[in-house]
């Protein structure tokens, strides 16, 4: 396989991380509620689109990787062109930055709705919706804040992997 083949796949990859970066956007929908809506809104929206959600997340994972890919392919052609230059370490580093911090970006995002609407979780006893307005956990919350403490038991901190909740 040739240089000229290799920077051909390239290319053709760049192409693909912009394709499925525009069908990704597509299965996610038109409906997407703004970050400064009503947490039930927000729930409510990654609840009902949540198989949308992690579909349009896999797509955008794997454009990144591509976006990735023609970078280094890029970078390849620019050091092909001019060997003392400096241009394709920056160029490399740049693709890289631009698809690591979107891959972590679309994780967090399908990691947190996976999490929030996974069978059990979203609005049961154990993770409960709270509101805004005062209730009595979120007063606990900041009555523990002001002393360095936090009490009330299970409903204020949430088990993480089985472990009993601090301050029991």
């Amino acid at each position: 396989m040739g240089k000229r083949h290799e920077l051909r796949w390239g290319g053709l990859a760049g192409l693909g991380a912009v394709a499925l970066a525009i069908i990704a956007r597509l299965v996610l929908g038109s409906s997407v509620p703004a970050i400064t809506g009503s947490p039930s809104m927000i729930l409510a929206f990654l609840s009902d689109h949540r198989s949308q959600i992690l579909a349009a997340a896999v797509l955008c994972a794997v454009a990144a990787a591509l976006l990735l890919w023609f970078g280094a392919t890029s970078a390849t052609a620019f050091r092909d062109a001019d060997p003392d230059s400096d241009t394709p370490a920056v160029m490399l580093v740049g693709f890289t930055l631009v698809s690591v911090i979107g891959f972590v970006a679309v994780s967090m995002y399908s990691g947190m709705t996976y999490a929030m609407t996974a069978p059990g979780t979203a609005g049961t006893d154990r993770w409960p919706v709270h509101r805004a307005d005062g209730c009595r956990h979120h007063r606990r919350h900041r009555r523990g804040a002001a002393t360095g403490r936090l009490s009330g038991g299970d409903r204020s901190q949430p088990r993480v992997l089985g472990l009993a909740p601090l301050g029991r």
